[in-house]
């Protein structure tokens, strides 16, 4: 091509050593809070010793016409599948599903041992995750929020690209894995992430928009490690937004592959002619 110019398993929690290190907070560390790692995690749950409940069984997501639980095949484990749209994104509920004056405001079935938690209790939020559709990555990142129950918060919203994701970008078949410090979710009116109730897979409300599938999500205080693509930049990359050249000598006048291939429309009706003393038309 010739160019012209410059151009929780069910939430439960995984003891480990680590847990009884001390970080510099003077806090120990967390066992691991499993969020979603397995199919049956994303169904409420009985709990605090009731034996029925109707909403037991009830899918822990934010909406059930946009996300789904997906079973394992074999070794592979399940996972839950976001679908967005121009209007509505989607994610998993980490809620109390039944509570009220006819379980004595107690929380008889739940999508956690302990709803709402406070995510700044761990260091990190982990999960893998891949994303397809159809869409322009330039113009509609993948991105994630928080969303807390009382009093009705949003977090700040995070792009699951670069640092944050194994290779950088999630796009592709194959799972990457996602590390988010969870101090990047505070916000001015929110700074403790706590009492969170949703975790939202972002739509970009245009006509192309991800599908996210999801799994291994959890908090933990000891992050895995993550490779880094390096970026190379393309050999005809623009310059940056600062300056472009688009003529600048003489020799911007013709093209890079041949001297006698022009860059002017109409060169002889409207007589253009260079110099290369003064670099000027």
């Amino acid at each position: 091509m010739m160019k012209c110019a410059a151009a929780f398993s069910f939430l439960s929690l995984a003891a480990s050593s680590a847990a009884e290190t001390v970080r510099s907070s003077g806090r120990k560390l967390a066992a691991d809070a499993f969020i979603f790692s397995q199919h049956a995690d994303g169904f409420a749950k009985l709990t605090n010793g009731f034996t029925q409940s109707d909403k037991e069984g009830f899918q822990c997501s934010t909406s059930e016409a946009y996300v789904s639980f997906v079973a394992g095949v074999g070794e592979e484990t399940g996972y839950m599948q976001i679908s967005t749209n121009k209007w509505h994104s989607g994610g998993y509920r980490i809620d109390c599903m039944d509570k009220g004056a006819h379980t004595g405001y107690k929380c008889a079935a739940t999508c956690s041992p302990f709803p709402n938690p406070n995510f700044k209790d761990w260091t990190y939020l982990t999960f893998e995750a891949r994303v397809s559709g159809s869409f322009d990555p330039l113009l509609c990142k993948p991105s994630i929020k928080l969303l807390r129950r009382w009093p009705m918060d949003s977090s700040q919203t995070l792009e699951l690209v670069g640092d944050l994701v194994e290779g950088g970008s999630l796009i592709g078949n194959d799972w990457k894995i996602v590390v988010i410090p969870v101090e990047n979710f505070a916000t001015t009116a929110w700074p403790d992430v706590n009492g969170v109730k949703d975790i939202y897979f972002l739509n970009c409300a245009a006509n192309s928009n991800p599908t996210y599938q999801v799994r291994r999500l959890k908090l933990t205080d000891i992050a895995p490690s993550i490779t880094q693509v390096a970026v190379t930049p393309s050999p005809s990359a623009a310059p940056s937004a600062a300056y472009w050249s688009i003529w600048e000598t003489a020799e911007d006048s013709h093209t890079f592959e041949s001297a006698d291939t022009t860059c002017f429309e109409q060169l002889e009706r409207l007589g253009i002619t260079t110099s290369t003393d003064n670099d000027g038309l």
